[in-house]
C-alpha cells in the first residue's frame, strides 16, 4: 500500500507517502465495522443447527467411520498377528465415540459460521438448508464432488496434452533441450 501511494504522490518521496499513509490510519478505526460484527451474535444452539442442516454433522459422521476404517486396517497391517477381538475391540470404542466427535464437530463449525453470521442470518441460513432443494443439493454434494474431480483431471489431462507438445518444441527450438527421447 505505502508503494501505491508513493506513486500517487511522487515517485521520488516514499516519505511522504508513508507520512501520508499514517495520518489516514486513524480513520480506518472510524469506519463501519462489518454487519455479523455489530449484531447480536448467535446461539450455540442456532449455530449448531446451522451445523446439522447444512451437511456439516453428517460429512463429520463419514469422516469418523472413514477414520475408524483407517485405523483398523493400519493397525492389522502392522500387526497381522493379532487375533480378530483386538479388532473389535477397536471398532466398538471408536463407536462408542463417535456421537461425542460429531457433536463436537458440530460445535466447532457452528463457531466458523458464527464468526462471519449474526443471528438473524443463522436463523436465515437454517431455514434456507431446510428447504427441499438445499436438503438435496446438500445430500449431492458428496457425489457431485466425485463427478468433479473426475471431469477436472479430464479437463487437465486434456490441457496438458495440448501444452506439454508446445512446451515441449518450444524447449528443443529455444534451448536444444529434447525431454521426448530417452537417454
Amino acid at each position: 500500500m505505502i508503494r501505491r501511494l508513493c506513486r500517487v504522490f511522487r515517485p521520488a518521496r516514499p516519505l511522504w507517502a508513508a507520512l501520508a499513509l499514517l495520518a489516514v490510519l486513524p480513520l480506518a478505526a472510524l469506519a463501519p465495522a462489518p454487519r455479523a460484527a455489530l449484531a447480536a451474535p448467535a446461539s450455540q444452539e442456532d449455530l449448531v443447527r446451522l451445523a446439522e442442516v447444512s451437511g456439516g454433522t453428517q460429512m463429520a459422521a463419514e469422516m469418523f467411520g472413514l477414520m475408524q476404517q483407517q485405523m483398523v486396517v493400519t493397525l492389522r497391517k502392522q500387526h497381522p498377528d493379532l487375533p480378530d477381538y483386538v479388532f473389535t475391540t477397536v471398532q466398538e470404542e471408536f463407536q462408542r465415540e463417535q456421537g461425542a466427535f460429531v457433536r463436537a464437530v458440530a460445535v466447532a463449525v457452528g463457531q466458523v459460521w458464527g464468526r462471519y453470521l449474526s443471528a438473524g442470518e443463522v436463523r436465515e441460513m437454517i431455514e434456507l438448508y431446510q428447504r427441499p432443494v438445499m436438503r438435496k443439493a446438500v445430500g449431492l454434494i458428496p457425489q457431485v464432488m466425485r463427478d468433479s474431480q473426475q471431469v477436472g483431471a479430464k479437463v487437465g489431462m486434456d490441457m496438458a496434452g495440448r501444452v506439454l507438445p508446445r512446451v515441449f518444441q518450444r524447449l528443443k527450438d529455444e534451448h536444444g533441450l529434447d525431454l521426448r527421447t530417452k537417454k
